[in-house]
């Protein structure tokens, strides 16, 4: 089952890993929604970064997904990317309307 949040990286800090066999690798730890997501070395992370410039620059330009509202527990994306463009009769774009998570299933 697909969780109903985009997983994201949350944090980023300097760590040390310690392993097993008492080797400690100096690197960054990327931290997500379910835990440590990675720890990379220096190498590591240059070459991440390098591969997610890759292939962001291969994404097409889409519009701007628009920010979530968060009221405590109770979360509402509001997104215009997936959403068709509402016009008025006399062809002027209106701005589209905040939708429930049920009507936006």
């Amino acid at each position: 089952m697909q969780p109903d949040f985009r997983p994201h990286i949350s944090r980023i800090y300097k760590d040390v890993w310690n392993t097993r066999g008492d080797e400690h690798i100096s690197g960054i730890v990327l931290f997500g929604f379910a835990g440590i997501a990675a720890h990379l070395t220096k190498a590591e992370a240059f070459a991440l970064a390098d591969r997610i410039v890759d292939a962001a620059e291969n994404l097409p330009d889409l519009e701007p997904v628009r920010r979530i509202e968060s009221h405590g527990n109770n979360i509402q994306r509001i997104s215009t990317a997936t959403r068709p463009r509402l016009t008025a009769a006399d062809g002027t774009e209106e701005i589209p309307l905040p939708t429930s998570p049920a009507e936006s299933e």
